[in-house]
């Protein structure tokens, strides 16, 4: 999480993991306020 506030990407994409680990990293980007999460 302090890593994405500190980058700051415009775009975030989990490609690797199950599901849950999917939606998760997906509520993390929207939670450190990346726009384009998938």
């Amino acid at each position: 999480e302090e890593v994405l506030r500190i980058v700051k990407p415009q775009h975030f994409l989990p490609v690797h993991g199950e599901l849950l680990f999917l939606k998760e990293h997906e509520l993390l980007g929207k939670s450190t306020g990346i726009r384009h999460t998938t």
